[in-house]
């Protein structure tokens, strides 16, 4: 397993938070200045691996510490039946259908999502959800278990609006961007398993009205 943790604005150094603080195991982690294209390469040539990704992204990129792209079209191939789960803007619409083609699978999202607490009371929320998230990801393998993934993620996401909804005028560290946040993890999330020609996605979600 390979972290690619970004940590060069307010919404990465959010995400790169909430990593610090989630059981990863053994897993090398690529944070901060090691975030980057060339950084990535070499060590998935060395050890290919599957990857976790808080970070931007674009609909036909994913970003590196350096604000350059650190997985394009150009350099996809290196995910061949790789599984990558990335909490990043975008990577669904073009470059999560181009991994699919090749054999990996991709879990990104469409439009622009929000970033999760990750202080106080708010990485006690949100935790449980990236901890699950990094736990499960990469061990989907059909449509089936996919779509049983993304109902169990609803699920979380849906309890800790409760929780948000309980705290949101007492505590500082949470705040009506929360829900969003929340929203977005499972209702923009797109599934690309390896080799299908379409994406999976929550029955009840929605197309974003902003790109």
């Amino acid at each position: 397993m390979i972290i690619f943790s970004t940590n060069f604005d307010e919404q990465t150094l959010a995400c790169h938070n909430m990593i610090q603080n989630l059981n990863v195991g053994s897993a090398k982690i690529l944070s901060a200045g090691d975030a980057v294209k060339i950084t990535l390469e070499t060590e998935l040539s060395a050890a290919p691996g599957n990857i976790f990704a808080m970070t931007h992204g674009r609909t036909n990129a994913l970003i590196g510490n350096d604000s350059n792209p650190a997985i394009d079209l150009q350099n996809s191939v290196i995910l061949k039946d790789l599984t990558i789960f990335a909490f990043a803007c975008h990577t669904s619409a073009i470059l999560g259908k181009e991994v699919s083609g090749i054999g990996g699978t991709w879990f990104g999202y469409i439009g622009p999502i929000g970033c999760p607490d990750s202080k106080g009371d708010g990485l006690e929320i949100f935790k449980p959800i990236f901890q699950f998230i990094y736990d499960n990801y990469q061990h989907v393998r059909s449509v089936a278990q996919c779509n049983q993934f993304i109902s169990d993620l609803k699920t979380l996401c849906d309890l800790a609006e409760e929780q948000v909804d309980a705290i949101l005028f007492t505590s500082e560290d949470v705040g009506l961007s929360s829900f969003l946040c929340l929203k977005n993890t499972w209702e923009r999330l797109r599934v690309w398993i390896a080799n299908e020609a379409t994406s999976i996605a929550h029955p009840n979600a929605t197309e974003p009205l902003v790109f």
